[in-house]
């Protein structure tokens, strides 16, 4: 479905040109869920935003190829770009906060965004927006849709998100550190939900983010960057259990670190390995590896 090869980003400024990313490749299939991982930085918004055409200026793609099915995304006139951007990609933002009008009822928001991409009436569109957020597991949803985003929990509010990346029954959904401002039980219910949808639906994402266990959890590939450039990619469970690269490996079962840096453990630290958190383990590793260089 998406296939990017050699992705070469750069922004000119008075000092030089910086490449901010640097020959990428990557593909995603339908229904499937690819983890873009790293470090701030990195480059992984930078990769989202060449894919559905936002790069902020003076960046630009200095040279790779960017395809959707049979449609090359470098070819796109503004005006093509612009009817691609929801139709066939959608994008969901970090903070929905911020990607909610606060002005505008949630109700309003779906229909114009429906109305904005297919000829219905105002009745059909709202009846698709009352499915789509009992899809996504609103409930009272007929009642709620009239609310306003402040009336909705954070977690309510990621939904709703979702809810409008749905619209259109997109191809390709780029999740840009979707559960980044929710907490702990509520990023969870997140990412059962985009893992429900990339299956029953067939959608593709690009789930970018910089956590580790996130990308354990649901993602079915995983590429690692560092730098703006690939450090690894394959299969997730092949990645994070045996990485050539120390940064990305996780716990085996919260217990030693996996692949070739791993160590022996006995007494004390082997009693307390049982009972870390994956996130404490990744932390004092990130640690390690800062020593390292």
């Amino acid at each position: 479905m998406l296939t990017v090869e050699n992705l070469t980003v750069q922004f000119p400024g008075r000092h030089g040109t910086f490449t901010a990313v640097e020959d990428v490749s990557l593909s995603i299939a339908p229904g499937e869920i690819h983890g873009l991982v790293g470090e701030s930085g990195a480059g992984k918004s930078t990769i989202g935003a060449a894919i559905i055409g936002l790069l902020q200026p003076p960046g630009f793609v200095a040279g790779g190829t960017l395809h959707l099915g049979d449609t090359d995304l470098r070819s796109l006139t503004p005006t093509q770009a612009h009817a691609m951007r929801g139709a066939r990609i959608s994008m969901i933002f970090q903070d929905p906060q911020t990607s909610l009008n606060p002005l505008m009822t949630i109700d309003d928001q779906l229909i114009e965004t429906i109305q904005a991409h297919e000829n219905v009436s105002s009745s059909e569109a709202r009846t698709r927006a009352v499915d789509l957020l009992e899809e996504i597991g609103i409930e009272n949803a007929a009642k709620r849709i009239k609310a306003y985003p402040h009336q909705f929990s954070g977690g309510m509010r990621q939904r709703v998100v979702i809810a409008l990346a749905l619209c259109t029954n997109p191809e390709l959904i780029i999740a840009d550190e979707p559960t980044t401002a929710l907490d702990v039980a509520v990023q969870s219910q997140v990412l059962d939900l985009i893992r429900r949808l990339a299956q029953t639906r067939d959608i593709g994402f690009l789930l970018i983010t910089h956590d580790i266990g996130v990308i354990a959890q649901i993602t079915d590939n995983v590429t690692v960057l560092r730098g703006g450039k690939v450090m690894e990619t394959g299969p997730t469970d092949k990645v994070l259990k045996a990485p050539e690269h120390p940064l990305h490996a996780i716990p085996d079962g919260c217990g030693a670190p996996a692949g070739p840096q791993a160590g022996p453990l006995s007494g004390p630290r082997q009693r307390q390995a049982r009972h870390c958190r994956p996130r404490r383990e990744i932390r004092r590793r990130c640690r390690g590896l800062a020593a390292w260089r």
